[in-house]
């Protein structure tokens, strides 16, 4: 079940409601469920509500100092208010990972498309600890998403050669009952072969700005089929949002 920190009692309401609807009696595959239980199609615009987004966001300005097992150095991020990066990091291939790792990070927070609602139920198990199994309804398409409450718990991504599966185990409330990632893993398999190519556990930290949530860190530890470990950790600091007054506060774990 998902660790749930700092979670407002109407939150904890909320997602019981939910727990005790997707916890009722099994359904057949694809059917719409009963006028008293969430649909396929709400449960993921629940959990696409859920997410804290970043609204009426001004951009910012942060200092970067980035890690990895062998080196280390400092980089500058700077994000528009159209969510545009410019982004400095050291010279060398030893820091581009950090590219990727800032992308998503801020990718994830801008208001984006709507929730995907052309989905249906995966299985008929509506007890799994993790919550309810679903699929798109075109047979074309082979992701697979997984909804408790609030959170999409997994998404499977799946290709002729590959399958991904991110896993959240731990999200962070905000004041206002949305959450923000901050303990999640993401797991590569080969195709046909079903071997493991790389585990990756990554954990996000955040701090509050004038009402807005920026990263305050970013740590990833990657263990690859070699017994070869890679650990990456960025820590974000000097936070200046752009044109606004700042009232800082830390999110409490």
């Amino acid at each position: 079940m998902i660790n749930d920190r700092s979670v407002p009692r109407q939150v904890v309401a909320i997602v019981a409601l939910f727990g005790s609807l997707m916890g009722a009696s099994s359904q057949v595959v694809g059917e719409e469920l009963s006028s008293n239980q969430p649909t396929a199609p709400q449960l993921m615009q629940i959990a696409h509500d859920g997410r804290a987004e970043w609204e009426n966001f001004p951009g910012f300005d942060v200092k970067l100092t980035l890690a990895t097992d062998t080196v280390q150095g400092e980089g500058h991020l700077h994000v528009s208010r159209d969510g545009k990066m410019d982004l400095t990091l050291p010279p060398g291939e030893e820091f581009q990972w950090a590219q990727r790792a800032l992308k998503s990070v801020v990718g994830h927070r801008l208001v984006q498309s709507p929730a995907i609602t052309n989905v249906e139920f995966a299985d008929k198990q509506t007890n799994h600890p993790h919550g309810r199994l679903l699929r798109s309804s075109n047979p074309e398409e082979k992701s697979l998403w997984r909804v408790q409450g609030d959170v999409m718990t997994e998404v499977h991504r799946i290709t002729e050669t590959s399958r991904l599966i991110i896993s959240i185990s731990d999200v962070l409330r905000t004041p206002e009952g949305k959450h923000l990632p901050q303990n999640f893993s993401v797991t590569t398999w080969e195709l046909p072969s079903n071997q493991i190519k790389s585990a990756r556990q990554v954990h996000q930290g955040w701090v509050r700005i004038d009402g807005i949530d920026l990263p305050a860190e970013f740590w990833a530890i990657t263990n690859r089929p070699d017994g070869t470990s890679v650990t990456q950790r960025i820590d974000f600091s000097e936070h200046k949002l752009l044109n606004k007054a700042q009232t800082i506060s830390t999110l409490q774990k």
